[in-house]
């Protein structure tokens, strides 16, 4: 069975390589995110909320918590960079914890990340609420010996940075907030056709909402220090 397995996913990602560039992928569009959050609900064969609770393999092991669209079980195998040079993420990468899952099923509760126009996915840690590339660093200060022009010039590039930064951050809570509604007006609107997740589970999904939004701020504040 794992030999059957490992030659189905090395043919596949064979297969889906052939239209995909191998170097980059192309983050989603921030500032034009309810497009990209409507395809990727119209695509995706499930997504939901889940918490990686391990390894197997290559895989990683992924406890369903609350459920968007489609029928996953309630525990999945789930590989994330699954076609070669789609991104720089690696499975040692994905760290334990709670997580949105766009994906499709390619073998009886095995999923890979959904890819739409060589993007890099949707599927993302709840705490960063980004899908793509994490923004840099600030440069390292000019040296105590440079000359007044110089570090007057770092200083209003941090300052720009700053608000830049803090900019970017109430965005993608934005973005989350408005993300989350369309997941839900999807499910609700499709109760009648998916089975009905159960009541005790949706406080989980509310609480890592709440969760997510006070991650992305204490982060901003403590970049201010």
């Amino acid at each position: 069975m794992k030999q059957a397995l490992f030659f189905f996913l090395l043919l596949y990602s064979l297969v889906c390589s052939q239209n995909v560039k191998a170097t980059s992928c192309r983050p989603a569009d921030e500032n034009n995110w309810i497009p990209v959050v409507q395809d990727y609900i119209e695509k995706s064969h499930s997504i939901f909320i889940g918490e990686v609770i391990g390894k197997k393999e290559e895989f990683l092991v992924v406890k369903v918590v609350d459920v968007f669209k489609g029928n996953p079980k309630d525990t999945i195998l789930f590989e994330p960079d699954f076609i070669s040079g789609i991104s720089d993420r690696k499975l040692e990468q994905w760290e334990i914890g709670i997580r949105i899952f766009y994906i499709k099923e390619i073998l009886n509760n095995v999923y890979v990340e959904l890819l739409i126009n060589s993007s890099c996915g949707m599927s993302r840690d709840l705490s960063s609420l980004y899908p793509g590339v994490i923004p840099p660093d600030l440069p390292p200060p000019p040296l105590p010996s440079s000359n007044e022009k110089d570090k007057k010039r770092y200083k209003d590039y941090q300052n720009e940075y700053i608000i830049d930064l803090q900019n970017r951050k109430i965005q993608l809570v934005k973005n989350w907030i408005n993300e989350y509604a369309l997941l839900n007006a999807y499910r609700n609107n499709h109760l009648s056709s998916e089975p009905a997740e159960p009541d005790n589970k949706n406080y989980l999904s509310y609480l890592a909402l709440a969760l997510s939004i006070i991650a992305v701020f204490i982060a901003f504040f403590r970049k201010q220090r």
